[in-house]
């Protein structure tokens, strides 16, 4: 597998998916997280199908799902457009003096995939294709061949809290 010529095929994917005759699909998406207006980017697999024409890249990313969240978010982290908010908070703040720490020293930090990570402003789904998602797995179902791979599961949310 070449993670490099998927990170350039979603980043081609992200700036080119039509929505409509003049309208791309993710770049006001990308724009909204940018802004701040949103938190979510969701990508939908049927669009990378139909964008890439084949299955294998697709079938790749429902087989190692949590590898290509990290690819893909890298690749919206170098497309993503700069922030034009003047809102700052504690991660703004925490990471300027990460920055300015790291600039005094001269090297780069060890856990600077990990601040990269705490920086996003976003969280990346992946919405399974058409065909999979009309079959959703049982939860009693689900086993260890399962981690790490996109899985369907029917059920019903009873309590959401924040941690």
């Amino acid at each position: 597998m070449d993670f490099e010529a998927d990170s350039l095929t979603f980043q081609k994917f992200l700036k080119a998916f039509p929505k409509g005759v003049q309208e791309k699909k993710y770049v006001p998406m990308l724009t909204k997280i940018a802004k701040r207006e949103d938190l979510r980017l969701q990508i939908d697999l049927d669009d990378i199908e139909l964008f890439c024409g084949d299955q294998s890249l697709v079938s790749a990313v429902e087989a190692n799902t949590i590898r290509y969240i990290r690819i893909f978010s890298d690749a919206v982290d170098q497309l993503l457009p700069e922030t034009t908010t003047d809102v700052t908070d504690v991660l703004d703040v925490m990471l300027m003096h990460r920055k300015s720490r790291a600039d005094q020293e001269d090297t780069a930090p060890a856990s600077d995939l990990a601040a990269l990570e705490l920086g996003r402003r976003f969280e990346l789904t992946f919405l399974p294709r058409t065909a999979t998602r009309n079959h959703p797995i049982a939860l009693r179902q689900v086993r260890a061949a399962h981690v790490g791979k996109l899985v369907t599961v029917k059920g019903i949310v009873i309590r959401v809290t924040e941690v």
